[in-house]
C-alpha cells in the first residue's frame, strides 16, 4: 500500500492478537496518520527492520486489552515522537516488572508533547518511574501507586509531590495493589494536598480509584484538606 490519502488519518484494528510490529510498514507509508486505536495486540512494537520514528505525526494511541508491558511502551514511544496522547488497559493474563532505567522511562523524557498519560497493569513487581517529573509536558496523568511511589518503604518516605510534573492540571490514581500498602494512601494524601501548591500550581482534580471502597469514612479529611488547596478529590471503584 502505498500514498498518504488523508482519509486514513485515522485507522482502528480491533483484530483479535493484533501484532504492530507486523504492521509498523503500514503505518509508516501513511506518514499523516495522527491516531491509532489497537484491540487485543501482542504488545511488541519493536521493529527492527524499520528504525524510528515510523509514526512521525502519531498524536493519539489507544491500546485496549494490551499485552504491552513497560518494555514495549518504551519501543512504541521513539515512533511516535508527536504523540499527546497514550492510553492503555491491559490483558487479564500477564504480570510484569518495572525497573529504573528501563527504555519506558527514558522514552518519556524525551518527550516533549505528551499531555495525556493514561496506564496501568493488573499486576507489577515495581520500583517507581522515577522519570515522571521530568515530563513537564504532562497535564492529566493516571498511574498506579506501585508505578508513581514504589514499593519499597524507602520509596513510600519519597513525598508525592516530588514525583509528579509541575505542570499536571488532573491526577488520577490507582490505590497499591498489596493490601498491606493500600492504608499508606491516605497518609500519602493528606501529605500530597498540604504541599501540592509548592509545586503544582495548576492541579484542579484529584481521583483515587480503589478496587473496593474501604476508605470510605477517611475520604472526607482528604477533601477538605484539598478544597482549601482548590483541588477538587473525588475517590471511585476502579472498573478496569
Amino acid at each position: 500500500m502505498q500514498g498518504d490519502p488523508d482519509p486514513l488519518a485515522i485507522i482502528e484494528n480491533d483484530e483479535q492478537g493484533a501484532r504492530p510490529h507486523n504492521y509498523t510498514p503500514l503505518f509508516a507509508s501513511f506518514p499523516n496518520l495522527t491516531a491509532l486505536k489497537v484491540s487485543s495486540d501482542c504488545g511488541v512494537w519493536h521493529c527492527p527492520s524499520l528504525p524510528p520514528p515510523s509514526m512521525p505525526k502519531l498524536r493519539h494511541i489507544y491500546l485496549y486489552d494490551s499485552d504491552a508491558g513497560p518494555k514495549d511502551l518504551g519501543d512504541l514511544l521513539p515512533n511516535a515522537p508527536e504523540l499527546r496522547t497514550l492510553c492503555m488497559t491491559p490483558t487479564l493474563r500477564t504480570s510484569y516488572s518495572y525497573t529504573p532505567g528501563s527504555t519506558f522511562g527514558i522514552a518519556l523524557t524525551d518527550h516533549t508533547n505528551l499531555g495525556d498519560l493514561n496506564v496501568h497493569w493488573r499486576a507489577i513487581d515495581s520500583d517507581r518511574v522515577t522519570s515522571l517529573a521530568e515530563v513537564q509536558s504532562l497535564r492529566s496523568l493516571c498511574i498506579q501507586m506501585d508505578l508513581l511511589c514504589g514499593n519499597a518503604s524507602a520509596a513510600l518516605e519519597t513525598p508525592l509531590i516530588d514525583l509528579l510534573p509541575s505542570n499536571l492540571v488532573e491526577l488520577t490514581v490507582k490505590e497499591w495493589r498489596r493490601s498491606r500498602l493500600k492504608p499508606r494512601a491516605v497518609h500519602t494524601l493528606m501529605q500530597f494536598a498540604r504541599d501540592v501548591r509548592k509545586r503544582l500550581h495548576d492541579l484542579k482534580k484529584v481521583v483515587l480509584l480503589c478496587e473496593t471502597l474501604w476508605i470510605l469514612g477517611q475520604e472526607g479529611e482528604i477533601k477538605t484538606m484539598f478544597l482549601e488547596q482548590g483541588v477538587e478529590f473525588s475517590v471511585e471503584l476502579d472498573d478496569v
